[in-house]
């Protein structure tokens, strides 16, 4: 199982949040979108475990947020990285900031 944490608009895709949702061997941070219906245009900024996975926000490296190892470099795709279990899915949508406390 992974816990799936949905902000803003997004929300609205999910029963309840967290929503659990059970996890297939090799199943990535792109099936999880599919499954919940979330087109990746929407998505704004994606945390995963606490780290910050991925970003649309140019700011993002300034932030002081924790970062996901290995999610920089011009070849990564934050939709194919596989998720374990117990990990923590955590998805804002596009017109959401990110702030700095």
């Amino acid at each position: 199982m992974i816990e799936v944490w949905l902000y803003g608009d997004l929300r609205c895709r999910a029963g309840e949040v967290p929503t659990w949702l059970p996890l297939a061997r090799g199943e990535t941070v792109g099936d999880v979108l599919r499954r919940l219906d979330i087109a990746p245009k929407e998505v704004g900024h994606i945390f995963l475990n606490g780290g910050l996975l991925f970003s649309r926000s140019s700011m993002a490296p300034w932030l002081g947020y924790r970062r996901e190892e290995g999610w920089t470099g011009s070849d990564f795709n934050p939709l194919e990285v596989e998720l374990c279990p117990g990990d923590r899915l955590g998805i804002f949508p596009r017109n959401m900031g990110m702030l700095v406390v």
